[in-house]
This record gives C-alpha cells, sequence and structure tokens, in this order.
C-alpha cells in the first residue's frame, strides 16, 4: 500500500512539473512577443490550465496578441466581449474583434451573429472601429517588418 501510494504520489509530482515548465517556457515566449505563445498563455488561464483560472488575465494576453493580428487571438476576444468573461459585456468590442477574426477566415458566424444583435448605428460604429484598428495593425505590422530588414 505505501508503495502505490508513493508511486502515485511521484507521478503527481512529475506531472506538476511538467505543467509548471510549459508554463514558464510559454510565459517567457509570450512576454517577448510570440504571438502564438501569448494566445496559447490567455487559453491556459482562461481554462485554468496549469495556473488559476483568470479571465482578466487571459483577456490580457489575447489582446497582446489580437493587436499583432493574431486570428485565433481576435475571435477569442470577440468571444469574451459577447460574454462578459473578464471584461464588461460589449457587443460593438465584440464585433470590431469578430470583424478582424472573420477578414481572416476565422469565426465568420460568430461576427454574423453578432452583427445581428446591434441596431443599425452601433453596427455602422463598429465597422468604423474595426477598419481603424485595422489599420493601426498592418501599420504596427510595417512598422515591425522594416526594422527586421534593418536589423
Amino acid at each position: 500500500m505505501k508503495k502505490i501510494l508513493l508511486v502515485m504520489l511521484m507521478l503527481l509530482f512529475t506531472a506538476t512539473s511538467a505543467v509548471c515548465g510549459e508554463f514558464e517556457d510559454v510565459l517567457n515566449k509570450a512576454e517577448q512577443g510570440d504571438a502564438d505563445a501569448q494566445v496559447r498563455l490567455g487559453t491556459m488561464y482562461y481554462d485554468g490550465q496549469g495556473v488559476t483560472q483568470d479571465y482578466k488575465q487571459a483577456v490580457y494576453w489575447y489582446k497582446k496578441a489580437a493587436e499583432q493580428g493574431h486570428a485565433g487571438a481576435q475571435h477569442n476576444l470577440g468571444f469574451v466581449y459577447a460574454e462578459g468573461q473578464g471584461v464588461t459585456p460589449d457587443l460593438k468590442l465584440a464585433y470590431v474583434w469578430s470583424s478582424l477574426a472573420a477578414s481572416q477566415g476565422k469565426g465568420i458566424n460568430n461576427r454574423d451573429v453578432i452583427a445581428k444583435m446591434l441596431t443599425p448605428q452601433e453596427l455602422s460604429e463598429a465597422q468604423d472601429e474595426a477598419a481603424k484598428l485595422q489599420s493601426q495593425i498592418d501599420s504596427q505590422s510595417e512598422t515591425d517588418i522594416q526594422s527586421e530588414t534593418k536589423d
């Protein structure tokens, strides 16, 4: 019986160490600006994988990646703004982020469902905001590309 308990504790320790190691690796990459790692970290916080569930931290990391043009992060932000998880529910912002994701082929149906929930005035404002945000993302991408070619 003692051997079984010892083996179970060792397995638990090994599994916990692996999750902690993954978190640290993902966190380091996310802090360095890796958009895929930022989405992964956001998802870890959103789902409570290896960390305490924290919707606000999930939104923080999703937004970092979304501002770099990551479609998955934009899609996730659309969802959290629609549902109000970690943020105040805001259908206009949900549309903005969902629209940016949809322009890359991700979550088109989500954008369309949210659009039906907005008034024509709100939809127009959200479309304008999405266009402005896309322009900012494109400008930042251009700046990043130019600085990479100079290095």
